[in-house]
């Protein structure tokens, strides 16, 4: 017999994450076009472009992005929320003791502002406002960092949760420290130098995401396996009785 479950939390939020990836995409395709280096460049650029620069709504070859741009809020928002509704999620799952559940809130609290901070970034065009821009990435970076770290701690000695996910939660950690020491690397007044930085901040994206999937999916097994196991087997005993 088999039993089928409503989707959890962590479900839905990868099918978001999806969602805001492939309307990212789409944002990509409408981009007018335009570099930092090359104002006469058609199209986006995937080593040449930010992904700020599609919420800007004025392109760098001059052209209005608005249609770019309503898309990249869009998509970066909903993301955000999306990532906000999994961090509370996560910080009651992962709250099986007094110590961890100190940990938990206090990691859900700043993966709650790092997201906050996330739609910030969104609605701050860099072309407008370039420093509020980059105080809200700054602090979505930190947010994050501070999540991962505590989530991290808060699953190391939870049996009920595999090995990799505090693994993964050192390894995003480990991601967004690296992605923010490239600051210090060559700048973006050279070609080579934009190269860098947006080649990084895309794999850094890429990664963080990635990381996101598959803590969701070990998410949804502690969240589901010994409810789940032990409603089958009640129900088989039911029909065996």
């Amino acid at each position: 017999m088999t039993y089928r479950t409503k989707p959890t939390i962590f479900t839905l939020a990868r099918w978001a994450t999806i969602g805001s990836v492939v309307l990212a995409i789409i944002s990509m395709l409408l981009y007018p076009g335009g570099t930092f280096h090359d104002p006469s460049r058609r199209g986006y650029s995937f080593f040449q472009n930010f992904l700020s620069d599609l919420g800007a709504t004025v392109a760098w070859g001059g052209q209005p992005n608005y249609a770019s741009a309503i898309l990249f809020v869009i998509s970066f928002s909903a993301l955000a929320l999306v990532l906000t509704g999994a961090t509370v999620a996560l910080l009651k799952l992962y709250s099986s003791s007094k110590i961890r559940r100190r940990l938990s809130r206090t990691a859900g609290a700043a993966g709650v502002i790092s997201c906050v901070s996330m739609i910030g970034a969104a609605l701050t065009p860099p072309n407008l406002f370039l420093s509020l821009h980059i105080q809200f990435g700054s602090l979505a970076h930190a947010g994050c960092l501070l999540t991962s770290l505590l989530f991290a701690a808060a699953t190391a000695r939870d049996n009920r949760v595999p090995r990799g996910v505090p693994a993964g939660w050192l390894l995003l950690a480990l991601v967004v420290i690296a992605h923010y020491s490239m600051q210090w690397g060559p700048g973006i007044e050279t070609v080579q130098g934009l190269t860098f930085h947006v080649t990084a901040q895309k794999i850094a994206a890429i990664a963080v995401l990635a990381i996101f999937i598959y803590q969701s999916y070990k998410a949804d097994g502690v969240a589901t396996g010994p409810t789940t196991k032990q409603a089958v087997s009640t129900a088989e005993s039911d029909v065996d009785a």
